[in-house]
C-alpha cells in the first residue's frame, strides 16, 4: 500500500483498489473510500473522516477494532438487521448534497492531488496532440495498417512494373499498356485497404473503452487519426508509384506531384470507407467482406471494363460515385496530357494520331492530347479535356462522405450504452408477490 501511495503521488493518478476486508495498515493507507451495500453507497469520502461519520449518525466503532470490519458488520444484510442497514443507506442517501463526505481541498493536499485552480482535464488540443504523438508511435509499433501495406504497394507494383516495362518506350503499339499499367497501379494497393478494416475493428474496440472510461473525448481520437492520415497516405502514394511508375516505367516526371496528390487522395477516401466498414460490423470478417465488394464495384464500373453507358440502372449509380473512375481519368489524363509519344509506323498494329501533322508516314511525334483523343473512341472514360480538377473534387466529396459517415458511427457507437434489464425470473417472483 505505501509502494502505491507513493505511485500515485510520483505520477498524479488516481489508483481505484476493490477489497472487501482489508486490515487496518491497509485500511489507513486509503486516502478515499467507498462503502457499498446491496447497491448502494453507505459512505464516499475520505478514510480520515469515516470514523467521525459513523459516530455522528449513531454508530460509534468500539476500542481495538478494524475499521473496515465495523464498517461491513453495519451494512452486511446477512449478519446485522436488515433495518439498520437500510437506516444507514437512508442516512447516507439524505444528507448527500453532490459531494463526498469529507474536506476534498484537504485530502488533495494530503495526497499531493492537482490543485483547486489548476485544470482537471486535458484540452482537446491537447488530447489530439497525445493521441497524433501516439499514432504515430504505432506505425512503427504495429506495422500491419501502414508500413506492412506500404511495403506491399511497393512490390506489387514493381511487379507491374516488370511486366509492363515495355511500356516505358512510349511506343504507339504500348500505349494501352502503359494505361493498363496505371489501372493496376490504382486497382491492386487499393484492393490491399482490406487489412485497414480489421485493423481498425481491433483498434476501436480498445479506444471505445478508453472513452466510456473517461480517459479521452471521442473528437480527440477522430482528430488525430484524420491529421496522421495525410502525410501517410502520401508516403502510401509514394511506395507505390514512385519506383515503378516514374523509376521504372518512365512516367511523365513534371507531373510527378500532380499524381501523387490525386493519388494520396484516392487511398485516403478508400481508407475512410475502410474505416466505415471496420466499424459497421462487429465481427471485423463482414466489414473486410463489404469492402472487397466495394473495391470491385469500382473496378467493375470505372469505365474500362464496360462503357458507362452500357450499365444498366440502378447498377449505373455505381459508375458516379465510384472513386477509383474520377482518381484513373485524373492520373490518365496527367501522364498522357502534356507527353509525347513516337511517330506512327507500318509495323504498329495502331495508331493514336487524329491529325495529317502527325498521321502515318510523317514521321512526326504525337502529342499526348491526341493521343487521350484517339483513346477516347475506345473508352469513352478519357479525352483531351482537362477535369483533373473536377475528378480531385468528387474524389474528395466521395472520402468525406466517407468520413462523415464515419465520425457518425463512432461518436453514436462510443457513446451507446446497453440497457440492464431484470431477469426474467425476478420478474415472474415481482409479479406473483
Amino acid at each position: 500500500m505505501a509502494f502505491l501511495k507513493e505511485l500515485a503521488q510520483q505520477t498524479n493518478i488516481a489508483i481505484v483498489c476493490t477489497i472487501h476486508q482489508p486490515s487496518t495498515a491497509v485500511f489507513n493507507g486509503f486516502d478515499r473510500v467507498m462503502l457499498l451495500s446491496t447497491g448502494r453507497v453507505a459512505y464516499l469520502g475520505t478514510s480520515k473522516d469515516v470514523l467521525p461519520y459513523f459516530d455522528k449518525i449513531g454508530h460509534k466503532m468500539p476500542a481495538n477494532t478494524n475499521p473496515a470490519e465495523f464498517m461491513l458488520d453495519l451494512v452486511n444484510r446477512e449478519f446485522t438487521d436488515p433495518k439498520q442497514v437500510d437506516y444507514i443507506l437512508d442516512k447516507y442517501e439524505k444528507a448527500y448534497t453532490g459531494l463526498p463526505c469529507g474536506n476534498y481541498e484537504d485530502d488533495l493536499k494530503e495526497t499531493g492531488g492537482v490543485g483547486k485552480n489548476e485544470h482537471l482535464g486535458n484540452s482537446l488540443f491537447t488530447e489530439t496532440m497525445a493521441l497524433f504523438r501516439r499514432h504515430g508511435l504505432l506505425v512503427f509499433r504495429d506495422p500491419t495498417l501502414y508500413v506492412a501495406r506500404a511495403f506491399m504497394f511497393l512490390n506489387a507494383c514493381v511487379f507491374f512494373g516488370i511486366i509492363y516495362i515495355k511500356s516505358r518506350e512510349r511506343d504507339q503499339d504500348q500505349i494501352f499498356s502503359r494505361m493498363w499499367l496505371l489501372v493496376w497501379h490504382i486497382g491492386v494497393p487499393t484492393s490491399l485497404g482490406v487489412v485497414a478494416v480489421y485493423s481498425y475493428n481491433e483498434e476501436f474496440s480498445a479506444i471505445k473503452r478508453e472513452i466510456k472510461n473517461g480517459m479521452l473525448r471521442p473528437f480527440s481520437y477522430l482528430f488525430s487519426n484524420a491529421l496522421i492520415q495525410i502525410p501517410l497516405m502520401l508516403f502510401l502514394g509514394m511506395c507505390a508509384i514512385s519506383v515503378s511508375g516514374y523509376g521504372m516505367a518512365d512516367w511523365y516526371a513534371p507531373h510527378y506531384v500532380q499524381t501523387l496528390l490525386v493519388y494520396a487522395l484516392m487511398l485516403w477516401a478508400y481508407e475512410a470507407a475502410a474505416q466505415v466498414f471496420s466499424i459497421c460490423f462487429t465481427n471485423p470478417l463482414i466489414g473486410m467482406l463489404v469492402y472487397m465488394n466495394l473495391w470491385f464495384g469500382g473496378f467493375l464500373f470505372n469505365g474500362i471494363l464496360i462503357d458507362e453507358k452500357d450499365v444498366v440502372w440502378p447498377f449505373r449509380a455505381f459508375t458516379f460515385v465510384n472513386i477509383m473512375k474520377w482518381a484513373l481519368r485524373a492520373i490518365v489524363y496527367l501522364e498522357y496530357a502534356d507527353a509525347t509519344f513516337k511517330p506512327c509506323t507500318e509495323s504498329d498494329l495502331l495508331c493514336f494520331s487524329n491529325s495529317a501533322e502527325t498521321a502515318l508516314g510523317t514521321g512526326a511525334k504525337v502529342p499526348g492530347s491526341e493521343v487521350l483523343d484517339s483513346m477516347g473512341k475506345t473508352y469513352r472514360l478519357y479525352s483531351n479535356d482537362d477535369t483533373v480538377a473536377f475528378d480531385a473534387v468528387v474524389t474528395l466529396a466521395l472520402g468525406l462522405g466517407f468520413k462523415l459517415w464515419y465520425f457518425y458511427l463512432f461518436y453514436t457507437k462510443t457513446r451507446k450504452v446497453k440497457e440492464i434489464k431484470p431477469q426474467i425470473g425476478n420478474v415472474a417472483a415481482g409479479s406473483a408477490r
